[in-house]
Formats: C-alpha cells, sequence, structure tokens
C-alpha cells in the first residue's frame, strides 16, 4: 500500500463515540525513492478520536524528489473499548476520502494489515476469525458472486492483496497488451491457487506518479478476467482515470455496484478503452488489487 504524492495520507475513524477507551493503533512503513536506490523505515502509533478522522500515517516528505513514496508493510488496530468498534481505514487525497477497509471489531479483536496477505481480523484468542459470518458479510459487501453454472464455494477465502508496478510504455501499450495483475499460470505453479480456481475481485488502488508528462486522453480503464491471448469475458470499469493534466492522481475501483460472474482459470487485467496515448507521457502506475481465491463447486 502506498502513499505516493504529498497530498496523501492515511486516516482513521470510529462509527461513534467509544463507551471507554479509544482504540490504540499502529502503521509501521518504509519512505524509499521509486528507484529503491535510498529506504527508511518508520513506525508511528497513536490512538483513536472516535467519529474525527484522526491522521495515522502523513503524506511523504518530498525529501529526494517527486519519486519518493511511503510503502506501508503493516497496520494494528486494537479493541481495547468495552463495547464493539465499527473502524474504518481510509486514505485521505488532498480532499478525496477513498475507503480501504471497513471492519466491527469486538472488544480485545485486533484488525491487522500486512503488505502481500491484506487484511484479517484476529481474535481476543489470537486466531485469525474465518467463521462464516465474516465470510458471509465480506462477500455482501462487495456483491461479487451471482448464481449458475460459474457458482464458486463460499465457505473460505479471505481478501488478499498484491502491488503491480507498471512503467509509462506498458501504460502507454495496455490496450494492446492488458497489464496482467493476476496470473492465472504463474500463481498455479507458485501454489498460490489450484487448477480451475477462479480469482474473486474485490477492489483496486490505482496510482500514477512519478513524471512530469500527462497522458492526454481521456480514457475508461477495467479489470477483466481473460484467457491468455483471449478476449474479456467480463469487466469492472473506472471512468476516465486517464485525463490528460488530471491524471496524477489516485482513484479506486471497486465492483459495489454491478454484479459479474466469476471465472475459472483466468487471468485478472488492467486495460484501457483506448490506449492512452502521448509518447512523451512518463507517469508510472501502481496498482494494488484486492482478492480472494475459491474453488469451484
Amino acid at each position: 500500500m502506498l502513499l505516493a504524492t504529498k497530498n496523501q495520507s492515511l486516516q482513521i475513524d470510529l462509527a461513534g463515540a467509544v463507551s471507554a477507551n479509544e482504540l490504540p493503533w499502529s502503521v509501521e512503513y518504509v519512505d524509499r525513492s521509486i528507484d529503491s536506490k535510498i529506504e527508511k523505515p518508520g513506525a508511528v502509533r497513536g490512538v483513536t478520536a472516535g467519529a474525527t478522522d484522526t491522521t495515522m500515517l502523513a503524506a511523504p516528505a518530498n525529501k529526494w524528489g517527486s519519486g519518493f513514496v511511503r510503502d506501508i508493510k503493516n497496520i494494528q488496530i486494537y479493541n481495547k473499548d468495552t463495547a464493539a468498534a465499527t473502524v474504518t481505514v481510509q486514505i485521505l487525497d488532498g480532499s478525496t476520502v477513498c475507503e480501504l477497509f471497513k471492519a466491527t471489531l469486538q472488544t480485545t479483536e485486533t484488525l491487522v494489515y500486512n503488505e502481500g496477505s491484506g487484511w484479517q481480523v484476529i481474535s481476543s484468542a489470537g486466531a485469525q476469525k474465518t467463521d462464516a459470518a465474516l465470510v458471509g458479510a465480506t462477500l455482501a459487501l462487495n456483491k461479487t458472486l451471482v448464481g449458475g453454472a460459474n457458482n464458486v464455494a463460499a465457505a473460505a477465502g479471505l481478501i488478499r492483496s498484491k502491488v503491480c508496478h507498471f512503467t509509462a510504455a506498458e501504460v502507454i501499450a495496455m490496450n494492446a497488451t492488458p497489464l496482467v495483475l493476476l496470473d492465472y499460470s504463474a500463481m498455479l505453479a507458485a501454489g498460490e491457487c489450484a487448477a480451475n480456481d477462479t480469482f474473486i475481485f474485490h477492489g483496486a488502488i490505482l496510482q500514477l506518479d512519478g513524471g512530469a508528462a500527462a497522458y492526454d486522453t481521456n480514457e475508461n480503464t477495467t479489470v477483466e478476467y481473460q484467457t491468455a491471448g483471449g478476449g474479456a469475458t467480463a469487466s469492472l470499469t473506472l471512468a476516465n482515470f486517464f485525463n490528460a493534466g488530471a491524471d496524477n492522481k489516485m482513484s479506486t475501483l471497486k465492483p459495489l455496484a454491478t454484479d459479474i460472474a466469476p471465472e475459472a482459470a483466468q487471468d485478472l487485467v488492467l486495460l484501457a478503452s483506448a490506449s492512452p496515448y502521448t509518447a512523451a507521457g512518463d507517469r508510472e502506475l501502481n496498482v494494488e488489487i484486492f482478492y480472494s481465491v475459491y474453488s469451484r463447486v
């Protein structure tokens, strides 16, 4: 998870006032140059302020030029209150709020984010919560599953995350050559999924940064199921992500309003309705995708 510009900060708030105790939180991160030649780890800690937005991690300082980012490695939020608390973690990008994750923590439960494995709730006994109610709430929130021949098992599958980095040259060519977010064959070979498993898309954060020249075409961006060398079968769209001078920004792509049929044994890819042409466009694209892996029934 990245804070990539001086306008982006990580925040937390609660649904309402606490009964007795505010919730302590901690964030571990690495400040690094975009070429990774300079890295400096850091950590911050604090407590919530009820329903008031509280900054957990400030925007990256411009220490090493425009290519400097703040890479979030771990977040932990512990419910020290005597009652359940609904926690929202979000990124403030200028005046735009991008909600990342919301969960209701029972007393003494902990919400944890780890780079690579995503979000999870740890029970008071120290175990990862995987009960049917938690998984059912996740599926209901994201409205991804539909019935029919492609129905998938909903008894397991926690949300994972993966960060992908793409060069300006790859962005310019993404209409002809889709950007692969989840490579089914590679993940199968690595043991990260099983044969004929299905990737369930829960959302993504897209960030353009690191260059001076914008892409000049106002184009939609889509996440799609796509077989190797084949055409797209279903998609979810983010309108006008590439938008001339305004495209040095962060946007979120969520399937909250659209039901699509999950498809087994296929990659998840990112492409644009037309390539965002400008030979001088030099902004790199960072994508953090949130997904689950399910086995067909």
